[in-house]
């Protein structure tokens, strides 16, 4: 089996990145995610994954005066295997 190695240093990869303080954090995890599993970047290809779904999550507040940035939940599936059966 060959092993594809993805590096952040990889031409034409995404960056990661992130904002935010006092406990709102905030990064672009879901976008490096898609672009191994699913999409591929630069001379990469993705790894067969399907995004299934994806949703905007408001995580709890413990101040309710506190702004907080919806958060996403993706759910992905892999790429399906070939010749295997289910017994």
């Amino acid at each position: 089996m060959a092993v594809t190695f993805y590096s952040s240093d990889d031409a034409r990869a995404i960056q990661p990145t992130h904002s935010g303080s006092n406990g709102s954090y905030q990064t672009n995890i879901i976008e490096i995610l898609d672009s191994i599993l699913i999409s591929g970047y630069g001379s990469k290809a993705g790894l067969g994954w399907t995004k299934v779904m994806t949703s905007e999550l408001v995580p709890p507040s413990a101040d309710a005066h506190t702004a907080v940035t919806p958060a996403k939940e993706v759910v992905a599936k892999g790429p399906e295997k070939k010749g295997t059966t289910k017994g």
